[in-house]
């Protein structure tokens, strides 16, 4: 016969189950002492005394139907040490001591190996203690918790859910500007021949040719069509620039072309005839 002290009443029935010559056990549950018996009947150590329970290597297979309904209270696991005797085993309550360790609201759970922590909806950890801002969600901003959930204050010039956004996200910079962020604004860094805050004028800004001509950006310059009549780089010499009216005569623009207005004793169309007296 053998004996085993701090053992539990299951431990006690594994434990004869690794026996081959083990047929029952007598289980003292006030002292946690576990016999192992070969013969089918109560040992007499343990059989006589208070609390001593004999249970038979055949019954076992039926343990957990004798426990059904469970009348043990919380807390604690059934067992049949006999078919007429239940014993309630009281386990010690990790969350008696641990409950404090789950955070943010956690509720701290019983397990067979120890205690677990069940976190509130958004917090995840092993003891709760990863918020819904943990993983820095707000790119460009401050991260606030907000019940299970969370919000982003974005800095200045920063928007979007999680601040994703800069000010350089609209692409503000016209005309393959380069846009760079500065503070909460943007700088435009503009290609030759543009300008402005947003590289919005282009070589053709302001007008430069004139009597109508029509600009035509080139690279990062301009040049202009002209009207009929007219000449230039900016389409400034009119008709009447080369001066065709002779002897003093008045040149007037004239379309695309000209008229001249002769002095007193020539005529013809540039006043190159002189009047016969």
């Amino acid at each position: 016969m053998l004996a085993f002290p701090h053992m539990g009443p299951q431990m006690c029935m594994k434990e004869c189950l690794m026996h081959t010559n083990c047929n029952a056990v007598n289980f003292d549950k006030n002292n946690y002492i576990c016999q192992l018996l070969q013969a089918n009947y109560p040992g007499d150590a343990l059989e006589s005394s208070d609390g001593i329970f004999f249970s038979e290597r055949d019954l076992w297979k039926k343990d957990f139907d004798a426990c059904w309904p469970n009348t043990c209270p919380p807390d604690t696991k059934c067992y049949v040490l006999y078919p007429d005797e239940r014993f309630c085993h009281t386990y010690a309550s990790p969350c008696d001591d641990y409950n404090d360790e789950c955070q943010n609201g956690g509720i701290c759970r019983n397990m067979a190996n120890g205690y677990g922590c069940r976190c509130a909806t958004g917090y995840y950890g092993e003891y709760c203690e990863s918020t819904p801002c943990t993983s820095s969600p707000c790119v460009h901003g401050n991260c606030d918790v907000s019940g299970s959930g969370y919000t982003c204050n974005c800095l200045d010039g920063y928007y979007g859910d999680t601040c994703q956004n800069t000010p350089c996200t609209s692409k503000p910079c016209l005309n393959s500007g380069t846009c760079s962020i500065a503070g909460s604004s943007y700088t435009c860094t503009c290609p030759a021949g543009y300008s402005g805050t947003t590289c919005q004028n282009t070589p053709c800004t302001p007008q430069p040719c004139l009597n109508s001509g029509t600009c035509s950006i080139a690279g990062s310059s301009y040049t202009c069509t002209c009207p009929t009549g007219y000449s230039g780089t900016t389409c400034q010499n009119d008709p009447c620039h080369s001066q065709p009216c002779k002897n003093s005569g008045s040149c007037t623009v004239s379309g695309s072309g000209y008229t001249c207005s002769c002095t007193t004793g020539f005529q013809g169309t540039l006043c190159e005839v002189p009047v016969a007296v």
